[in-house]
């Protein structure tokens, strides 16, 4: 502990210092093209001003950030082979976008501020839509699984009634199934699967992009219902400096501080700190356990960008701790005991400790002369350290994780029509697990997976037509080879209708410990129906075929923009390791799927303007998800079938010094969910089959000042709605009958909170 909070010392002094080195900049994207909603970004534009030194270029994705020089007032676009175009600096406000073609820029596309917070990429083939800074700050965001609460398409739900984990869903699966990515470098995987949501604070995001279906082969094979790439503050789109402090009615505190300044005219750094302490004990429900876990988390990262004529790269790292104590309440409880592996004892206590330390590089390198042609190399390693204690059981997991992805991109003949992206890559994870007291016997499990593969993605675009199509080969050490097909495809019948379609296969390898952590908050005893001779719990890999179909369409309602989507999609597995909370009461059996499993997801969103400065989303969404159980085909428990979700959002106009205000509020309506069974347990530990529904109803005002600081205030379930007695026999923990995983809604009901941001851009 001394350490970490010498380290945040640091940090702090370097934030202040940096701040100093504050300027103003000039950022935004060059696209190529007809309209902005389907130009391609264009790399390696050279951007500078007349009559002063130095410049930057585009990097791979067009985005560009420069320092505006005092006196300055031209800048300078400027491409290998196409004339140079100039705009006056004071006609643009961040972040810019410029749309150029065959080297001019078009006059009547020039986007001279920011762009809505959520908006679908209508003219990307792919079903995808993004959640920009904007979108994020209309809740407390205080990580990435309490990021989608204005998100109609995912769902964070808690995963037990003690340890207050989250995690999300997508077209009714479980988050596992999303390939979650930071930076468009897989994350979140194996041991992280859950917590890796939380190893992300929201303040450090700077978009999401969400893609339902199989997405690219680019970015490997896991992904089965949709990909999810959380894009981060960089040295390229971080302010010099930008300060988040939250506090809530739980007596939650976090403090998030980022800043990015100039080494160079090449280099530029970007440090990030996060720390959050939460140590007041509540117990609302008066079941003996603590409605919310006592936690510090301390989160860092440092990341480097090089900015070259040909060669740009990024080079970061990061250090995770996070640390939360929960169990039956009493004054005498010590947050701040030394974690101890061996068994806890009477009262009933949980200790979970998540460590991690992950470092990345990304190098590309631009071909003078050469309109779209790079290669690219992305390169992650870390290591994860996962250790808990739930009342008398233990769990111990280590991953040590390596991965390579290198990639060359390129035209066929000229025109922006067809492009492809090829190369190969390699993946190893090596695993160590313990158990004590979880499963029938204790145990350890140790397995090393080493993947290389390669693969080829052909893109089309054209005005009514686009696809990418992509197929990639692996070869898994302990499962063998395999193929793995992906296709997505845009037809627009004009600029404003687009239809898509989506097909693909997905794969990976499970890790039930991570994957089911609610139920080692239980008396449930784990039996691992193992049918082969892999190392892996002797279970095979998870394999999914997903299809899916959307329809997008822009309007006009009186005068004023709106957009309506809907969307189907079917996932089917091919194997998937079922958790079969039915069996028995007192048993969790997990096993290979033998018969059939499935997912109908259909969503129906409409965003729109009914006056200037309101924005209304509405959606609602069906699902159907059925698997092939012990005791036959039934809906998956704690999973409504029904959702409906509406969100509005109000800004007021500018004063004169700048300054405004934003009202956001949002209602999910949840249905009702199937239960596991209770039937073994005596009556009094009973619980019905069926939820109830409800309505949760989150709200938030935030006052803007100037340019620099932002106020806001909300408020998180102000319908107060709580389960009543979230745990299966809480007074009796350690009998057989103990289950706190069966949790089906809120558990600590409303809840206020406040915060400020200061900014400096």
């Amino acid at each position: 502990m001394p350490i970490i909070k010498s380290v945040f010392s640091f940090l702090v002094v370097l934030f202040l210092s940096s701040s100093l080195l504050a300027q103003e900049y000039l950022e935004g994207t060059v696209f190529e093209a007809g309209e902005v909603d389907r130009a391609t970004p264009i790399p390696g534009v050279n951007v500078y001003f007349v009559d002063f030194d130095g410049g930057t270029i585009t990097n791979p994705e067009g985005y560009f950030k420069i320092e505006i020089p005092e006196g300055a007032h031209q800048v300078v676009f400027s491409f290998v082979g196409l004339k140079n175009d100039t705009l006056h600096v004071h006609d643009l406000k961040n972040p810019v976008s410029i749309v150029m073609r065959d080297g001019d820029i078009l006059p009547d596309v020039v986007v001279k501020g920011g762009s809505d917070g959520y908006r679908f990429e209508k003219f990307n083939p792919r079903d995808a839509h993004i959640m920009n800074e904007g979108e994020l700050r209309k809740a407390a965001c205080c990580n990435i699984s309490e990021s989608f609460e204005t998100n109609p398409a995912i769902d964070a739900n808690f995963t037990d009634a003690v340890t207050g984990t989250k995690q999300i869903q997508m077209l009714g699966l479980s988050g596992r199934y999303v390939q979650m990515m930071q930076d468009n470098i897989p994350m979140s995987r194996g041991l992280s699967t859950i917590y890796g949501l939380e190893f992300i604070p929201g303040a450090w995001v700077n978009s999401i992009q969400i893609s339902k279906g199989a997405g690219s082969v680019v970015n490997g094979y896991e992904s089965m219902t949709g990909q999810i790439n959380i894009g981060m503050k960089n040295p390229e789109t971080g302010e010099p400096l930008h300060v988040n402090v939250y506090s809530n009615t739980a007596l939650r505190n976090e403090l998030n501080i980022h800043s990015t300044f100039r080494v160079n005219k090449r280099w530029r750094s970007t440090v990030l700190g996060h720390a959050k302490y939460a140590g007041a004990k509540f117990d609302r429900n008066g079941d003996s356990f603590l409605d919310r876990p006592l936690s510090n988390t301390f989160i860092v990262q440092n990341q480097w960008n090089y900015s070259g004529p040909v060669l740009h790269s990024e080079l970061g790292i990061g250090v995770v701790s996070l640390d939360n104590r929960a169990g039956q309440y009493s004054e005498a409880f010590d947050a701040n005991v030394d974690f101890a592996p061996e068994i806890y004892t009477n009262p009933y206590r949980v200790h979970s400790y998540s460590g991690k330390v992950n470092a990345f590089a990304k190098i590309g390198y631009l071909f003078p002369q050469e309109r779209y042609k790079s290669i690219a190399i992305q390169l992650n390693g870390s290591y994860h350290n996962q250790l808990g204690n739930f009342g008398y059981r233990h769990y111990g997991g280590e991953q040590a994780s390596g991965y390579a992805n290198l990639i060359f991109q390129d035209e066929i003949g000229e025109g922006d029509v067809h492009k492809y992206k090829t190369g190969a890559s390699l993946i190893y994870d090596d695993y160590r697990e313990e158990t004590k007291k979880i499963q029938t016997t204790d145990t350890s499990y140790h397995w090393t997976e080493v993947v290389p593969g390669a693969y080829f993605e052909y893109s089309l675009n054209k005005t009514l037509f686009s696809m990418v199509a992509g197929i990639r080969a692996d070869y898994h050490n302990i499962y063998g080879p395999f193929v793995t097909p992906r296709l997505n495809a845009r037809w627009s019948l004009t600029e404003k209708t687009a239809f898509k379609f989506a097909a693909g296969m997905g794969r990976r390898t499970p890790n039930v410990f991570m994957e089911n952590v609610g139920a080692l908050a239980s008396s449930r005893t784990w039996v691992i129906n193992g049918t082969s001779s892999s190392p892996v719990y002797g279970l095979d890999q998870e394999i999914a075929a997903n299809f899916g179909v959307s329809f997008n369409q822009d309007l006009k309602i009186g005068g004023e923009e709106a957009n309506l989507n809907i969307d189907f999609y079917h996932s089917r597995f091919v194997n998937q390791i079922v958790a079969d909370y039915d069996y028995s009461t007192r048993e969790l059996h997990l096993y290979n799927l033998n018969g059939e499993s499935f997912s109908n997801s259909a969503q129906v969103e409409f965003n729109f303007k009914p006056i200037k400065r309101l924005d209304v989303r509405m959606a609602y969404r069906w699902l159907d998800v059925r698997t092939q159980y012990l005791t036959g085909v039934l809906q998956q428990p704690l999973t409504a079938k029904h959702r409906g979700f509406v969100n509005v959002a109000k800004e007021t106009r500018k004063n004169k010094h700048g300054s405004y205000w934003k009202f956001d509020i949002t209602a999910q309506w949840v249905g009702q969910q199937r239960l596991p069974q209770t039937l073994d347990n005596p009556e009094v530990y009973q619980r019905s089959g069926t939820s109830d529904d409800y309505v949760l109803l989150n709200s938030q005002v935030t006052y803007l000042l100037r340019d620099k600081w932002e106020f806001y205030l909300g408020g998180e379930n102000l319908t107060n709605f709580k389960l009543a007695n979230p745990i299966v026999a809480a007074s009796d923990p350690f009998s057989e009958y103990f289950d706190a995983s069966m949790v089906w809604g809120p558990v600590f009901g409303r809840m206020i909170y406040l915060g400020a941001r200061f900014t400096i851009k």
